[in-house]
């Protein structure tokens, strides 16, 4: 790679390599955090146990693994591994990174959720800051790692008549039948906002109608996630939600505002620097209905996502460079982060902005003198630079990331 000529390092006069020796990459090894929420996988087969055990971080293995974080956020803050001292990356910095990245491994369903733009973030911490803690947006990227099952936007008009078609008896709302008399997006979201505000008793009744139904299977969604929580409110909403399966390395944006809920699989995050979550079910923590709805009302249309036309907003933000085994992930407007998917059979020179996190997924790796084995994570501190990646020894192959703000 070529370095730009109006590079400041480059001088006519003086030969290339008198300057590549003063182009010195300050990289330092991560201690990162991690979460035993109650979805994560058993620590015998959680990926983030893996990640744990292989940067020698003793764990309590009779905990579920749920997620490994990668930044400043006060939640879940990374350490920094200086020469004499290990101390918070955030009082290295002098400040918090803008981005977070993480990798989870889930278990059991998550809480049917969504994260609040910046406009509305502002209000809930300054109105809850208990519960809402940072004032800051949450959009996210989610690339898949193996096979991956979710929940994601609500699903389009056709789908939902035949949902509430097929269960009419058990949706015995007189918001259902406004919706089949007049498929219009507007009763669509008004049974959607009567299904979230149903009495305890209301949606409990209705529950076990579809546990009862002759339509709903054995292995159907409504079972499996009535074995994990009960006669949870969160159970009719999932039948509104398109069920996903997603294959490795599959990639979605997870816009601001927009509905969604994990089940199953291993993934890695990249998103803005926040932890807000606004729930609405399948979670025995907060859930707050009436901020879910205030969103609703302001979003409805753009909540729904239709399988068959789909939307450039959650998919168009990739851009692939196959000579250099470079994905990218850069998601206009979004300024928080971007994500570099690289993978390398050979050496080769990449490109490193300053305050990038890498993580090295498969393989182990040498950049510039420093090696970097498979599951470390590195900061890198200085400016764009050109790094050598090198392959080691006996390793044929290896893929990382590199994220940093635009």
């Amino acid at each position: 790679m070529k370095l730009k000529k109006k590079n400041k390092y480059i001088n006519k006069k003086k030969p290339f390599f008198f300057y590549f020796k003063k182009i010195i990459l300050k990289m330092y090894k991560l201690e990162c955090s991690y979460q035993t929420y109650a979805w994560g996988q058993p620590s015998q087969k959680s990926l983030v146990t893996k990640i744990l055990r292989k940067n020698k971080i003793e764990i309590d293995e009779s905990k579920p693994f749920a997620e490994y974080w990668m930044g400043t956020h006060i939640n879940g803050p990374s350490k920094i591994k200086l020469e004499n001292e290990t101390k918070l990356l955030s009082e290295h910095i002098n400040g918090d990174l803008p981005y977070l990245f993480k990798v989870l491994s889930v278990e059991k369903p998550l809480s049917i959720q969504l994260h609040p733009d910046k406009d509305f973030a502002k209000k809930l911490h300054e109105s809850h800051p208990d519960i809402y803690k940072d004032s800051n947006h949450k959009p996210e990227l989610f690339i898949a790692l193996d096979d991956f099952e979710l929940l994601f936007g609500f699903i389009s008009i056709d789908e939902a008549i035949k949902k509430v078609e097929m269960y009419k008896n058990e949706f015995n709302l007189k918001e259902a039948d406004n919706f089949l008399n007049e498929k219009t997006v507007e009763n669509y979201e008004s049974l959607i906002k009567k299904i979230i505000f149903l009495t305890k008793e209301e949606y409990e009744l209705i529950i076990k109608g579809l546990l009862q139904s002759k339509e709903t299977k054995e292995d159907s969604l409504i079972k499996r996630l009535y074995n994990y929580f009960g006669l949870d409110l969160g159970i009719i909403v999932s039948m509104f939600m398109n069920h996903f399966f997603k294959k490795k390395g599959d990639s979605i944006f997870i816009s601001a505002n927009y509905p969604h809920a994990y089940i199953h699989g291993n993934c890695m995050e990249a998103m803005a620097c926040s932890d807000n979550v606004i729930r609405l079910g399948l979670t025995p923590k907060l859930v707050d209905r009436k901020n879910f709805e205030i969103i609703i009302d302001k979003f409805f249309p753009d909540m729904i996502y239709d399988e068959n036309i789909g939307d450039p907003k959650i998919f168009e933000h990739i851009s692939v460079n196959k000579d250099k085994g470079i994905i990218t992930y850069d998601k206009k407007g979004i300024d928080d982060f971007k994500l570099q998917e690289i993978e390398i059979s050979t050496s080769d020179d990449i490109l490193i902005e300053k305050k990038s996190i890498l993580f090295i997924l498969e393989g182990n790796i040498k950049i510039n003198d420093m090696i970097c084995e498979e599951y470390n994570t590195i900061f890198v501190e200085n400016e764009i630079t050109h790094a050598k990646v090198e392959l080691i020894e006996g390793c044929n192959k290896a893929k990382f990331y590199i994220i940093n703000s635009k």
